[in-house]
Formats: C-alpha cells, sequence, structure tokens
C-alpha cells in the first residue's frame, strides 16, 4: 500500500466516485452495503433515502421490475454469476447492464453483490447503427438497383433479392451452382466484359461503369448496367468486388426503338424523295434497295416483280416459292423474327451465318394486278415489330403507288399507239375476214359504210354514204321479200337480226352475205340507229358446198371399205357405222344409228367385253389395239378381228367417243394355221424320209447284201448238192426278210398318206370295247384289269382306224410289256383341257430308263425289252397316228414303276 494512503479509504473513493451502481442484498433482499450513486439512484425512485438492512424491492419498481429482479436475485443466490440487461422507459430511456456476484460464507450463499453499468448511449448507438443497416437493406431490397458482392476470383458472396428479380437465380442457387460473373455475361459481349473483369479483380481499376447483355436463369437476354467499385485491404490487396445492376433492357429497347424508328422515317423520307425524281419503274425499284440499306441500316433489300430482279438478290433466292410465293399468292406481307428457325424460309438458312442474316420483312408490291416482293433483312432478331411493319407497309405502298402510275403511264402511251394502229388493223381484218361494217342514223336515214362493205358490194370507197333504199336495190330478187321481212320485224321490236342474203353487185356477179344489225339507243332510251355488219361468205358457201360433196365421197370410200369403220359413245351407242361394220349385225348404217351393242349382238358377254374397252379408252384419252378378238355376228358365225380404237370427239356436241377400225382377219389366221400344220407336216415328212433312208441303208441293205452274196455263190461250180440246198434256203431266208422290211414300208407309206380319208365321230369307250373284245383271252390268261373313264369326254371327230390303231398298240404294249408277278393294271382316262382333249393311258409294267433312251422311244424299230417278240414299229405307228391327226404325244415313265403316255388332240 502506498505511503499515506488508505487502502479502504481508496477502494471507498472508487467506488463512491463511479456512475455505475454498486450494492450487495441478502437472501432477504436486505440492503448489506451500496455506493453513492447507487443510494441517489434510489433517492430518486422513491424520493426516499435507503438505509441499510432497508428492502431493496420495497419502493420504485413495477410489476415487471419486481419479477424480473427476484428472478435474477434467485439466479445469483443459487450460485449463478451472469449479466442481464434492463431496458427501463420511464422517466426516460434507460438500459442497464446488471451483473451478479454471489456471496458465499464458506459453501453457502448468503447474499449477492450487483453492479449495474448505464450502457443507455451504447444502446442507443447499436440501436441506431441497426436503423441505418435495415434502412440500408430496405433500400437496397427495395431500390431497382440489385446488388452483387463478388470476391476477388469474381464468385458471389452475397446476392440481394432485387438481383435475384433481375436473373431469376436465388443467392444460395447461384452460390451452390459455383457460378463465376463470367458465366452470365452475352457470349458476343463476353470478351471485353471478362477484359473489364480482370481489371477490377486485379485492381488495376477501382471502379467502371458498363452496359452489356446478360443471361437470365430461363435463358432471356437482357440489357444490364453494371456500377462496379473495388475494396481493397490496407496493402491494397482486393478484398471485395461490389456491383451494383440494373435492368435496362426496356430502356435499351426504347433507345433501339427510336433509333430504328428515325432510320425508318429517313427509309421512307427517301423514298417519297426518289420516287419524286425517278424516270422509269427501274429506278425506283433500285433507289428504293439503295436507301433501305444507306438511310434505314437494313442488312440487305431487294425487290423481285415479274419481268424483273434487282442485281442484289441471291440468285437462288429468286423462285416464288416459300414464304415469298405466299405473299404473291395472298398479297399479304411475311414478317420472321427468327429466320434460322422459319420453315417457310428453308433456303435461306445458310445466309444467317453467311451473310448475319437474323430477321425479315417480305412486303408485297403490286404494278397493275402483278405482285411482286420487296425483301428487307435486318441484322437483329425480333427487329420487325408492329410500329416497324405499318411503317414498311407504308412505304413498300408508296412503291406500289409509283409503279402503278409508271405502268398506267406507259399503258396510257401504249394505248395511244394502239388507237393508231387500230384503225388501221381494223380494215386490215374486214378486208382479210371479209367483214364490212355500217352505221345507220335514223333520223337522216343515211348509213355510213366501211371501206370494205363498199368492196363486199362493189362499190368504190368515196360511195361509202348509202340510203336504205339504195341497199335494197342490191338484194337478190328471190331474197328481197325475206329481207324487208326480217328488217321490218327489227323495226318494230327494236331486236337485234341475223339473216343470211345474196346480192347482185353491179357488174352482176352474185355473192352471199351474212346481215347482222344490232339498235342502238340513247341515254332516253330511244333508239336512235343502226349498227352493223356484212361478211362476205361466198367462199364459204362454195367451201361447204365442197365439203359437202367431200364427206359424201368420204362415207362412200368408207362404205366400200372391207374393214369395219365405227363410232360410239360412252354408253355403247353406234354415233357412225360404215357398211362393212352394219353387215356384221345384218342392218343398214341408219339402222345401226343410236343402237346400243348389248341390243344388236347376240352374244351379251362379247358386247359386255366391248363396251368395257370402248369406256377405258375414253376415260383413259389412249389409243388401244387389239390384234385378236372372237366375234359372232348376226348368223352366229365366228370371226377374227384385229382392233384399233382410238378416242374421239363426236362433231357438234363435243362428246367424247371411240374410233374404231376392226379388220377381219378369219382368213389369214386360218391360213397362218394351214400354213403352220404345213411346215409342221413337211418337218415331219423329212423325218419320216430320214428314217426310210435308215431302212433302205440298213434294213434293206442287209438282206440284199446276203441275197447278192448267196448269188454268187450258187453261181460257183463244183458245189455239191447239200450245199447248194443249203445256200438255196439261205437265199430263201433272206428274201423273206427282205419282203418284210418292204411290206413294213408300204404300211408306213400307207399311214402318211390316208389322211384325207373321211372323219367321223368316234366314241372313246366303243372303241376300247372293240379292243378288249379283241384281246379277250390275253386278258383272261394274264389276269389284265383295264379301268377306263371318258366322262370329261368321250367322243371326237377323227379317223377311225388311226384311232383304234392307237388304242390297240398302247393297250397290247402295257399288256405285253407287263411285270413278272404283277397284276396287270391298265388305267385309260380323257379329259378337257382349255381347247383341247387329252388321252392318258397308264399301266404299271416294266416301264423304260428314258435318262439313257428317252430319244428313241418313238423310232422306228426301236426296242427296249428283248423277252417279248416285237419289231420296234408300234410306238413310232402311235407317233405317227397322232401326228397325222393334228395331236402330239408325251411319255413319262420309270423302269418296275410303269409308263404313262398323253395324247392331245385339237377339238373340232
Amino acid at each position: 500500500m502506498t505511503e499515506g494512503i488508505d487502502g479502504q479509504d481508496n477502494l471507498h473513493a472508487l467506488i463512491n466516485n463511479t456512475s455505475d451502481l454498486i450494492w450487495s442484498v441478502d437472501r432477504n433482499y436486505k440492503l448489506i452495503s451500496s455506493n453513492t450513486a447507487f443510494d441517489e439512484m434510489v433517492m430518486h425512485m422513491t424520493g426516499k433515502p435507503i438505509a441499510k438492512g432497508s428492502d431493496v424491492l420495497s419502493d420504485g419498481f413495477t410489476t415487471g421490475q419486481l419479477a424480473r429482479f427476484r428472478k435474477s436475485y434467485a439466479r445469483a443466490f443459487s450460485g449463478e454469476t451472469f449479466k442481464v440487461t434492463e431496458y427501463t422507459a420511464v422517466p426516460e430511456e434507460l438500459w442497464s447492464e446488471l451483473s451478479f456476484y454471489p456471496i458465499r460464507n464458506g459453501d453457502k450463499v448468503v447474499g449477492t453483490a450487483c453492479y449495474a453499468h448505464d450502457i443507455t448511449d451504447f444502446k442507443k448507438s447499436q440501436n441506431e447503427l441497426i436503423v441505418a443497416h435495415n434502412k440500408l437493406v430496405f433500400h437496397l431490397e427495395n431500390t431497382t438497383l440489385g446488388f452483387i458482392e463478388w470476391d476477388d476470383q469474381l464468385h458471389v458472396k452475397s446476392w440481394s433479392k432485387k438481383a435475384e428479380e433481375i436473373f431469376g437465380w436465388t443467392e444460395l442457387e447461384f452460390i451452390d451452382l459455383q457460378k463465376s460473373a463470367y458465366s452470365q455475361v452475352y457470349k458476343e459481349d463476353l470478351p471485353w466484359v471478362s477484359k473489364i473483369a480482370h481489371q477490377l479483380a486485379n485492381g488495376e481499376i477501382e471502379r467502371r461503369s458498363v452496359r452489356h447483355r446478360n443471361y437470365t436463369k430461363d435463358g432471356r437476354v437482357i440489357w444490364c448496367e453494371w456500377f462496379n467499385s473495388v475494396l481493397k485491404d490496407k496493402n491494397g490487396k482486393v478484398m471485395t468486388i461490389m456491383s451494383q445492376v440494373r435492368d435496362i433492357t426496356k430502356q435499351k429497347k426504347a433507345e433501339e426503338k427510336i433509333i430504328t424508328a428515325s432510320h425508318l422515317y429517313a427509309f421512307i423520307s427517301q423514298v417519297n424523295q426518289c420516287i419524286t425524281h425517278a424516270e422509269n419503274e427501274e429506278t425506283v425499284i433500285k433507289d428504293a434497295c439503295r436507301v433501305a440499306v444507306e438511310f434505314g441500316k437494313f442488312k440487305e433489300a431487294w425487290i423481285g416483280m415479274m419481268g424483273y430482279m434487282d442485281e442484289g438478290c441471291p440468285h437462288s433466292l429468286c423462285e416464288a416459292n416459300g414464304a415469298q410465293g405466299q405473299v404473291i399468292q395472298t398479297g399479304n406481307c411475311y414478317v420472321c423474327n427468327d429466320i434460322e428457325n422459319d420453315a417457310l424460309l428453308l433456303d435461306w438458312k445458310p445466309f444467317v451465318s453467311e451473310r448475319g442474316w437474323r430477321s425479315c420483312i417480305i412486303l408485297p408490291v403490286k404494278k397493275s394486278g402483278t405482285v411482286g416482293t420487296f425483301n428487307i433483312i435486318s441484322s437483329a432478331v425480333n427487329f420487325f415489330q408492329p410500329e416497324e411493319v405499318a411503317l414498311l407497309k407504308e412505304a413498300a405502298g408508296d412503291i406500289s403507288f409509283s409503279l402503278s402510275v409508271f405502268e398506267k403511264d406507259k399503258h396510257r402511251m401504249l394505248m395511244e399507239d394502239k388507237a393508231v394502229q387500230s384503225g388501221l388493223r381494223l380494215k386490215q381484218a374486214q378486208s382479210i375476214a371479209h367483214v364490212g361494217s355500217w352505221e345507220l342514223n335514223f333520223s337522216t336515214g343515211i348509213a355510213e359504210w366501211s371501206e370494205e362493205m363498199c368492196r363486199i358490194y362493189g362499190l368504190d370507197s368515196y360511195e361509202n354514204v348509202q340510203s336504205y333504199d339504195a341497199w335494197l336495190s342490191f338484194i337478190h330478187p328471190e331474197d328481197l321479200e325475206y329481207v324487208m321481212k326480217v328488217s321490218k320485224e327489227g323495226e318494230r321490236t327494236f331486236s337485234n337480226s341475223s339473216f343470211y342474203h345474196r346480192i347482185i353487185r353491179k357488174n352482176g356477179v352474185i355473192r352471199h352475205i351474212l346481215s347482222q344489225a344490232q339498235v342502238e339507243f340513247n341515254k332516253e332510251s330511244s333508239a336512235v340507229g343502226l349498227t352493223g355488219v356484212a361478211h362476205d361468205i361466198t367462199e364459204m358457201k362454195e367451201t361447204e358446198k365442197a365439203l359437202a360433196q367431200s364427206e359424201a365421197n368420204l362415207l362412200q370410200i368408207m362404205d366400200l371399205m372391207p374393214q369395219s369403220i365405227f363410232v360410239k359413245d360412252y354408253n355403247g351407242k353406234v354415233v357412225f357405222a360404215n357398211k362393212s361394220f352394219a353387215s356384221l349385225y345384218g342392218l343398214s348404217t341408219k339402222q345401226m344409228i343410236n343402237r346400243t351393242l348389248t341390243e344388236i349382238m347376240p352374244v351379251k358377254s362379247e358386247a359386255e367385253y366391248l363396251l368395257h374397252q370402248d369406256r377405258d379408252v375414253i376415260l383413259s384419252g389412249e389409243a388401244t389395239t387389239t390384234p385378236e378378238f372372237s366375234f359372232t355376228d348376226y348368223g352366229g358365225n365366228k370371226h377374227l378381228f384385229h382392233t384399233l380404237k382410238v378416242p374421239f370427239t363426236v362433231v357438234g356436241t363435243n362428246e367424247k367417243a371411240v374410233l374404231g377400225l376392226s379388220n377381219d382377219i378369219t382368213e389369214q389366221k386360218l391360213a397362218e394355221t394351214e400354213r403352220t400344220r404345213m411346215v409342221a407336216d413337211i418337218v415331219r415328212r423329212n423325218k419320216d424320209l430320214e428314217q426310210f433312208s435308215y431302212i433302205v441303208s440298213h434294213n434293206v441293205r442287209a438282206p440284199v447284201a446276203n441275197i447278192n452274196g448267196i448269188t454268187e455263190i450258187l453261181q460257183m461250180s463244183g458245189l455239191d448238192k447239200n450245199d447248194r440246198e443249203r445256200w438255196i434256203g439261205e437265199l430263201a431266208s433272206s428274201v423273206k426278210k427282205l419282203d418284210e422290211v418292204i411290206m413294213d414300208l408300204n404300211h408306213i407309206l400307207k399311214v402318211t398318206h390316208t389322211e384325207s380319208d373321211k372323219k367321223e365321230t368316234v366314241k372313246f369307250s366303243e372303241l376300247l370295247n372293240d379292243i378288249k373284245l379283241g384281246f379277250n383271252n390275253l386278258i383272261l390268261n394274264n389276269g389284265v384289269e383295264i379301268v377306263s373313264d371318258f366322262s370329261a369326254v368321250d367322243e371326237m371327230l377323227t379317223l377311225r382306224s388311226y384311232l383304234y390303231s392307237i388304242f390297240f398298240n398302247l393297250v397290247s404294249n402295257s399288256i405285253k410289256y407287263r411285270r413278272p408277278g404283277i397284276k396287270p393294271v391298265v388305267e385309260i382316262t380323257s379329259a378337257r383341257l382349255d381347247d383341247k382333249i387329252q388321252l392318258i393311258f397308264k399301266d404299271n409294267g416294266l416301264g423304260m430308263d428314258l435318262k439313257k433312251r428317252g430319244g428313241q422311244v418313238f423310232g422306228l424299230y426301236k426296242r427296249f425289252h428283248w423277252h417279248v417278240e416285237g419289231k420296234g414299229m408300234g410306238l413310232y405307228m402311235v407317233k405317227t397316228q397322232v401326228e397325222s391327226l393334228g395331236g402330239k404325244i408325251g411319255i413319262s415313265s420309270e423302269v418296275n414303276k410303269g409308263t404313262e403316255f398323253r395324247i392331245e388332240f385339237e377339238m373340232a
């Protein structure tokens, strides 16, 4: 302790001179001790001093204060040391920080020491700071500016509600996604914006305001204005970047609209000036496109009209299809604010990247009914809004008006020129057509005739003024009464008239005239005159007469033609028929007209077929040829026709019909058939000659050689009687063999030369019964079963002897060449195949190997089984007789399974 200073007194001086309250109480709330500040406070609250041992909670407290102090004392009495803040509003605002320290006597708490510090000024400052902060937050949240705090890596540290409204991301979303400031910058602005951001992050610049485009959460592109500032630490290192941002999209669009509007107004103004000073429509078109780019600030522009295409137009887009075609067809403009994604502008897509096309408008440009297109391109997406469209429509309308004016002026000049030429052409036309004109004035009774009118009547051109009576003097006497009757009827009814008559010129030449007159009325509907024409039809009359004679000659020629010529309408009704066609039905040509084929053709199926074919020609408009058509005439006779049919239009009615030309080829086809038969017969006879050659060279040569040899031996001297007799026997045997060969040849020749025998109807069943009787013993002895079925066809017109021989040989072979130990079965059936008769002979005999010897089956003297006696002539004779009857024969066979012969004959 410092000398001269009492420590207790010093402590009391400190306690009593502080403005803070210090006191202590026991567990009964009795005051143990207090400092001066506490005593003064109690005196101030209660108006009386407080003594030690007094109840500190007796006076000056509100109910709430008492409750809080009792609670705080209880906590201190429980041994807890703590601090609380007490607020008092009456009589004035007061904040106190109360500290409670338990007083212990050993382990027992006997009271608490209390300390109260006035923190009113601190609390007021703190509250003012909170208010200021809240105001700042309020302003940040409610201002049009978004607030964003970035770190030096340009990642978000904080993000205001307004920023969320502008960009769509919440603060948490943006931080969690680890998005940097670059991620929301529009790709075209990123290069220069990133450079500025880098300068801010490095502290190269401390403040910078910029305008650029940004992406929003939903992918939209907006314009933003940024106010950026840098906060550095004491060492100059960037701690944070503060950014305030506002959405200026509407402002930017408004600015762009103002600029666009000024460009558009400048464009329209310049267009009007160009129109005013243009000398022709080509100048208007070129200047309009130039002004659109130069003053309207459009990317490109061109105009396409019928017969004119601006040089600036890409050639691949000159066709009037897609959107341009739609504008031309409808006359309405077409607006596209995103060329890249427009289905009607597929041909334009390459120009999006090549030439920076983004939006376009295609406006109709009209010139006297002709529609072209004014094509304007912008490099901005969504450029053409209703206001721009309305202004551009106005410009297109001005251009259309200008083009129409030039067109009308051109048309007027053309009409003036045509009017000059019209008079000359009228004279030429009247002269060429032999048509004269005239005008009659009722008030004067005088008519003015054209030059051609004078020429028709044999007058000079200066004699063009004629009266009604003068005209009547030219009328042919035989026609005068009729002409006057028609004229008077026209005067009475004021109706138009047209009539034929003849005139006689002064030189006596007669001309045929078609006169036509029309009444002329004034505004009061009163008849004031007549206008008319006179057509000199003398040459026409002569031509008609010649034509009538030509038609008569043509009809006579067609009637003399052997071919059938006809014309039929869609319903099969005959419009024209020549005699050849009519004769097929036993009618005259007049009787044929207006009759249908179903009425006159005996075979209805043929009529229906022809009607169907005629309609196909009429409907398709294509000609058709039928090489062969079987037709039955009225007498039941069959004909074959070669027919050509072509589409035809009936004269005078314009009705669609079919013209046909039919040529009867029945005799031709019969001749072709006979020729085919003769060729086949010649071929067959050639084969027979080959067979005869073979027989002569082999079968005849062998016995003849033997005879020659034996004859030479018999002429030799010295032969004894026995040798001579033996050689004479050999000679007799060779002569017999030669005789057999000659007999076979005679039989074959007889078969091939009896085709002219009389044919008769032969029944297959009866023929087979005759053959079975002949083979009766053979059939019984060998147990042969012959099965027949002629239900399909049982008869044919043929040579009985030939057919008998065919049946005989085939049945005989089936029995002779049966298989040992197997019951012989022979099946004979008939069938009808289209227009052919088929006979089938089938057995279960030995059969033969056709792969090895199939080509020799029907050869002469060809045998395949040597255990049975035979010559090898049977099948040769069968084939020869079948072919002689105009048929053909085929074979199928397998060894030990049997053989089948199939014979086909044409039905008679």
